[in-house]
């Protein structure tokens, strides 16, 4: 399978900042690499739009993709908020019925067991999926996902979030995610 991942932000767009100066960039890179590593390892093709601290525009992000040839992306980001009390993760798609729709419902339960937070979802359609127009979603062409793994807002999950090898922990959630994706389609 073709993955194309897009870790959030990067350059002079760092994201969501913590409290303790966490930069969204940063983890979403962390994340990319080591999951870039776990999925090439299963026999995965993988790219990404960014391999270091560079930004790159969501026009170009979906271009890449699309270049690619993906069969499936997936955005990784990290949330804020200005109420420091919101947590949880979340899995969005583009609106409406959707490829991606699966996708988002069989990885939420993988990053629940990853994931520092409760879950937050929206269940209106009959699925787990938050969904918006964010550009990425819908200007790919294959399935695409973007995941929130949590909120650097909040004090306790920002802390979570600087340990080492949660880098490597949420890497593999996303990982399981997309196998069990697969064995489902298959």
């Amino acid at each position: 399978m073709r993955i194309f991942l897009l870790p959030g932000h990067g350059g002079h767009d760092p994201g969501c900042i913590g409290t303790m100066g966490t930069k969204e960039s940063t983890l979403a890179l962390q994340v990319a690499l080591r999951l870039e590593r776990i999925l090439t390892a299963g026999g995965h093709v993988v790219g990404l739009s960014r391999t270091d601290d560079s930004f790159v525009s969501l026009a170009d992000q979906a271009r890449l993709a699309n270049a690619f040839d993906s069969d499936l992306v997936i955005a990784l980001h990290f949330n804020g908020a200005t109420n420091r009390e919101a947590e949880g993760y979340e899995i969005w798609t583009s609106p409406g019925q959707t490829r991606s729709d699966r996708v988002a419902t069989v990885m939420f339960p993988c990053l629940g067991s990853v994931c520092p937070g409760p879950g937050r979802k929206d269940v209106s359609d009959g699925d787990v999926d938050k969904e918006s127009k964010f550009y990425v979603l819908i200007h790919t062409w294959a399935p695409a996902v973007l995941v929130e793994f949590g909120f650097l807002s909040h004090a306790l999950t920002e802390l979570e979030f600087r340990k080492v090898g949660t880098a490597d922990k949420l890497a593999m959630g996303v990982a399981a995610g997309i196998n069990m994706w697969m064995k489902e389609a298959a």
